[in-house]
């Protein structure tokens, strides 16, 4: 029976047949045994306890229904249910032990492979019985191989016969499970008085009893652990280790896990993260419970005390939990021992130094605050990223202990400012020279990130706040009001890593300043066109709905000889000209396709630019940067300076506010690189902008070269009316005729003459700029970004044109005004970005630098942030109103439903292209 979420909302709140609504009744046929059916399988699903919910009212059989829970967990592959131990354990004699033996069996039966274990129930089988995936593997070897009469041998003859030694912490409560007396006859005396002392009087501490007692009663299962929780504890989740990455099951105690996992910090009880979440106090503590019998937490306000633990435990302290250990040592006798034991070797001047380091790490345990302050601390940054980044980290065999921080990021969400000095030290130990091709992106990422931690966390000229690196999809498993509610109560602002996946939802939190995506639809290609349409830029482009036929490309895309394509909800990815139209027939059945030129000759150049342009005040970065680091960057911060006068971005700083946010936009030279294969590798991306491009004519023998027009040093009121005009304006016609380009041929020829003559006389030292660096940056995507260092030096192209030896005084003043005015016209708007870069680290470090020296983090800036991102927000939808798409909600971003053709910044909507 498929379940209803609405029906099930009524027996969560155990409310009886005769009291359901009549709509509710409707939809169960009017059938209370249809009703009744629903309870049940609900209440097994969600393993509940049948004391506490509507299922006693239903089954009268208490036994047989724990037995469903158990056979339908079993089958599902779920956790053991231990939070139903004491019936589970002491009612039907069902060990942790034995439930994940059978499970083992049972799928060695079936052959399956061991990632068809579920993530935490795969971590449980480790810790139990010592089954890893190495482990899995040989005994499936072994199971195939072996032969007794004609017939493989039972997996169960292969599998441990007892739980192998398991980490239990002295403050974990033991309790009697299921005795015979058959069971008393095979203990030592000892552990019978044990169990006499538990029947009588509860559950006690794991640490009052003998150490070994304990380990040999659990082995037996004459005994299991409770993991207690209370509201008011605090708990710690440091990087995973021993986690398992198989696969999500999607039961509802593992939702929950991953929801709390994302959500618990050490500084919010448990209690508090309930009310939080919006989720039943018992059903958090029941999630944490199991974080720490699986060791993946711990308590950070343990209070079980030294003079209860028994001696026993002392000589086992190096098996306790690192993150525990020192609670359970005196701090007194600790010290003494200390003392002693240097005195007696000589080493006086070390017993001080070790017993201050003592007396602080005791301190620091046993006098946990829990004033409000402790309840309340200050704000922190949240810096958003997506798996791509762990991807990077976990792949590029970046530093040894790299790897359990990267799964710690995925896993659980979440990495804490507690646990970034841990983090940042793996990530020191990454080189760059280490790498080599695609290794390069891992390597750049990870110095890249460690270097943005570095300037955002506990910054003094930043406010001095914590990070916490939280993942945006393990974000979105939670409801939005509650990550909402989340987000303001621990975070000042929110900084996106970028450019984040068109695979990831951007989060979204209208009352919490953010450098990023504001909400889900700019994280897609509405929002290029949204840009090209504000801009008059942008390279011609064609959006096609799912289920499309492509007969022919326009005329305008179809003489490109690569292509930039994006699929719907994946990245982008290059594709050449020549496959082009088989491979986008291809994909469209399955999706909606999006299609860009990339590149008349060859494989576009792109320029990275980031912004906010403005220097604000430089003492600030003065301050945090040393005056070489300075030096070095100035240079480079002026060329990037320079493209705030391109006409694009003139008209794209009206619509996006690029004083208060920070990104970076993408520039793209629509001609190619092709055209400059004569010159030095090097220096192809680097002559561009202090020469222009000699054009090639195409096979209708006319130039496909934007037409020179002036550059732009201020905006024209003219133009900003007939720019408002044009906004959201989608027409729709048959044709468009390409406005751009030479259409004569003797006009073509003499200005391939002028050029020709003038890169012919020009200085060799135009070729090597000053602070000229081969490009070495790439895009987090599939499709290859160049991050140039350019000094678009205007004013020396200038200089160096007037200096030219030319016969005709009049042809040299013409080629000097081509030339100061023809490089802003090969370059176009490709796409923005906000946040902050991490695919190369100069461009990081000048965002990083415009937020300090800009003051964005400060009060005033952050409310006007969102103020803007609000009305950015409300303007790019009704864009996408204009466009005639809906979605289901808010956060969906819409499909497309007609074909949309993009040429010069004007959309046009055309029927079919048959």
């Amino acid at each position: 029976m498929d379940s209803n979420p609405e029906v099930e909302q009524f027996i969560i709140k155990k409310v009886p047949w005769v009291s359901l609504p009549p709509k509710v009744k409707e939809i169960l046929g009017n059938s209370q045994k249809g009703y009744e059916k629903a309870v049940v399988i609900y209440s097994v699903r969600n393993q509940l306890r049948y004391s506490e919910s509507l299922v006693k009212a239903v089954l009268k059989d208490e036994p047989k229904y724990y037995e469903d829970v158990v056979a339908y967990s079993k089958n599902k592959l779920m956790l053991y249910p231990y939070h139903l131990s004491d019936r589970i354990v002491k009612g039907l004699r069902i060990t942790p032990f034995q439930y994940y033996i059978s499970i083992i069996e049972k799928i060695m039966e079936q052959e399956k492979s061991y990632d068809s274990l579920p993530n935490f129930t795969a971590a449980d089988c480790l810790r139990l019985l010592g089954i890893g995936r190495n482990q899995y593997i040989d005994l499936m070897n072994q199971h195939r191989s072996s032969r007794k009469l004609f017939r493989r041998k039972p997996p169960r003859e292969l599998l441990p016969t007892k739980p192998i030694n398991v980490a239990i912490e002295p403050w974990f409560v033991i309790q009697h499970g299921y005795i015979t007396e058959e069971d008393i006859a095979a203990t030592k005396p000892v552990e019978r008085l044990i169990i006499d002392h538990l029947i009588d009087n509860g559950g006690q501490p794991a640490g009052t009893v003998d150490y070994d007692c304990v380990h040999s009663l659990y082995k037996k299962g004459l005994i299991y652990v409770d993991v207690p929780i209370q509201n008011d504890d605090y708990i710690v989740v440091p990087p995973l280790e021993g986690f398992v990455m198989n696969r999500v099951l999607g039961d509802y105690f593992e939702t929950l896990l991953y929801k709390i996992f994302v959500s618990i910090d050490e500084h919010t009880s448990v209690g508090e993260l309930a009310d939080v979440l919006d989720i039943d106090s018992q059903l958090v503590k029941n999630a944490v419970s199991l974080y720490c019998r699986l060791g993946f937490a711990y308590k950070k306000n343990l209070d079980f005390g030294y003079g209860t633990l028994d001696p026993s435990w002392k000589k086992y302290q190096n098996q306790l939990s690192a993150k525990n250990r020192s609670s359970y040592i005196a701090p007194d006798e600790s010290l003494l021992d200390k003392e002693l034991n240097a005195a007696v070797s000589g080493d006086n001047d070390d017993v001080s130094t070790s017993a201050n380091t003592a007396a602080s790490s005791e301190s620091s345990v046993f006098s946990i605050p829990h004033s409000n302050s402790f309840c309340n601390p200050n704000k922190r940054i949240a810096f958003l990223y997506d798996s791509t980044l762990t991807a990077f980290l976990m792949m590029g065999n970046l530093s040894p202990g790299l790897k359990n921080h990267a799964v710690t990021m995925f896993e659980v969400g979440k990495m804490t400012d507690e646990s970034l000095d841990s983090f940042l030290c793996e990530l020191e130990n990454v080189s760059c020279a280490e790498g080599e091709g695609e290794a390069q992106r891992y390597f750049e990422h990870a110095m890249t990130l460690r270097k943005t931690i570095l300037f955002l966390r506990n910054n003094p000229n930043i406010g001095s706040m914590g990070v916490d690196l939280l993942r945006c999809e393990s974000l979105l498993n939670l409801e939005k009001s509650t990550c909402s509610r989340l987000l303001n109560k621990n975070y000042q602002f929110m900084v996106s890593m970028a450019p984040l996946s068109y695979e990831v939802t951007p989060i979204c939190c209208v009352t919490l300043p953010h450098f990023g995506p504001i909400i889900p639809q700019i994280n897609s290609v509405w929002f290029k066109l949204f840009l090209y349409s504000v801009t008059n830029s942008g390279p011609t482009s064609l959006l096609m709905p799912k289920g499309s036929i492509l007969y022919e490309l326009p005329e305008e895309l179809e003489h490109s000889e690569k292509y930039l394509v994006t699929s719907w909800g994946h990245d982008p990815s290059v594709m050449p000209g020549s496959s082009a139209l088989f491979t986008l027939n291809d994909a469209l059945p399955h999706s909606a396709v999006f299609i860009q030129a990339y590149g008349l000759e060859g494989e576009s150049s792109v320029v990275i630019v980031p912004f906010p342009f403005n220097d604000g005040d430089k003492r600030k970065t003065d301050e945090s940067h040393s005056s070489d680091n300075n030096t070095s960057m100035s240079p480079l911060l002026q060329s990037y300076k320079k493209w705030a006068k391109h006409p694009a971005i003139i008209k794209l700083a009206r619509v996006l506010d690029l004083e208060r946010n920070c990104g970076y936009i993408t520039m793209m030279n629509t001609r190619g690189s092709s055209s400059l294969s004569n010159r030095n590798t090097a220096d192809n991306y680097l002559c561009i902008l202090s020469e222009p491009v000699m054009p090639v004519p195409d096979s209708q023998n006319h130039l496909r070269n934007p037409k020179l027009t002036s550059l732009p040093e201020e905006p024209n009121s003219d133009d900003d009316e007939d720019d408002e005009e044009e906004e959201f304006h989608v027409i729709s016609n048959k044709t468009t005729e390409p406005s751009n380009g030479f259409k004569s041929d003797q006009c073509a020829k003499l200005y391939q003459e002028e050029l020709e003559m003038e890169l012919s006389n020009a200085p060799s030292q135009a070729y090597d700029l000053p602070n000229a660096v081969k490009p070495t940056g790439f895009d987090s995507r599939q499709q290859r970004i160049e991050s140039l260092r350019l000094d678009l030096s205007i004013e020396e192209s200038k200089t160096d044109s007037a200096s030219l030896n030319r016969n005709n005084t009049v042809g040299a003043q013409q080629t000097k005004v081509k030339t100061d005015k023809s490089w802003f016209d090969d370059w176009t708007l490709l796409d923005c970005h906000f946040g902050v870069p991490l695919f190369d680290g100069s461009v990081s470090q000048i965002v990083c630098e415009k937020i300090l020296s800009n003051s964005l983090w400060e009060d005033q800036s952050l409310s006007q942030l969102l103020k803007s991102n609000t009305e950015l927000a409300s303007r790019f939808s009704e864009f996408i109103n204009s466009l005639e798409v809906s979605a289901s909600s808010e956060e969906d971003i819409p499909l497309p439903t007609k074909n949309y053709y993009c040429h010069n910044g004007r959309i046009t909507v055309y029927e079919d292209f048959d």
